[in-house]
């Protein structure tokens, strides 16, 4: 079972920062302090806060996180695996019973990469595929979506980009049958990939699940206010 977790967040008062930072284990607290600017603090926080209750809600368990060495985040004594992902006012949480689980998700606009960018993680067949798109907003779509997606693999192997070299991965195939779900023989064995796009909220959202059974995933968006509200 998978289940993932999106909240729109909105500014908090410093009161209920330091209130929810109260409830933070001191591995949590330096998880939110690695972060040098207020708002990044603040998505750190309410990330760690939502996966937690998302334990408690699903599988009334009480957890505590922890980070390995390359920062992906770790429920101590759960079987299964958790990965976080914040961009804007964005915060996506996944929770795995088996196996690991990588997610992330990007706003789109502003578009976050910087032109030029993508030769530092498209392989040379994406790179080909991205050049030959006439139309901006599909091309920039593509990108995006290439992105979130190496995001997320790296994510679910517990390295990120800090490990493995990104352009050593090629998903282009893929996409040029539009597919949103697909199994990827990787580094590690094959994994089940999802991408998909929320038009109504101009995010891109993409996850990584080791194995290729497809694990009942449940979906859904919380309310910011009344997440809060229930703890504090």
């Amino acid at each position: 079972m998978v289940v993932l977790a999106l909240t729109r967040y909105i500014p908090i008062a410093e009161q209920s920062f330091s209130a929810l930072l109260d409830q933070c284990t001191i591995d949590e607290r330096k998880s939110v302090f690695a972060y040098k600017h207020r708002e990044d603090q603040l998505r750190s926080l309410l990330a760690i806060t939502q996966l937690k209750y998302c334990f408690k809600t699903n599988f009334e368990k009480n957890i505590t996180i922890i980070k390995n060495r390359y920062g992906k985040p770790k429920a101590v004594n759960w079987a299964g695996d958790i990965s976080i992902s914040h961009s804007k006012e964005w915060i996506l949480t996944g929770i795995s019973t088996h196996g690991n689980i990588g997610v992330d998700i990007e706003d789109l606009h502003p578009f976050p990469l910087i032109k030029g960018s993508e030769i530092i993680f498209l392989s040379e067949n994406e790179l080909s595929s991205f050049r030959s798109i006439q139309n901006r907003p599909a091309a920039l779509d593509y990108l995006l979506t290439i992105w979130t997606l190496k995001e997320a693999y790296l994510k679910e192997l517990g390295s990120g980009f800090i490990k493995t070299n990104p352009t050593s991965l090629s998903f282009n195939d893929r996409f040029k049958n539009n597919e949103e779900c697909f199994t990827y023989n990787g580094l590690t064995g094959v994994s089940t990939l999802y991408t998909y796009r929320m038009d109504d909220r101009n995010a891109r959202v993409s996850v990584s699940i080791s194995g290729k059974v497809v694990p009942r995933i449940q979906f859904y968006q919380i309310n910011h206010q009344s997440f809060l509200d229930e703890l504090l």
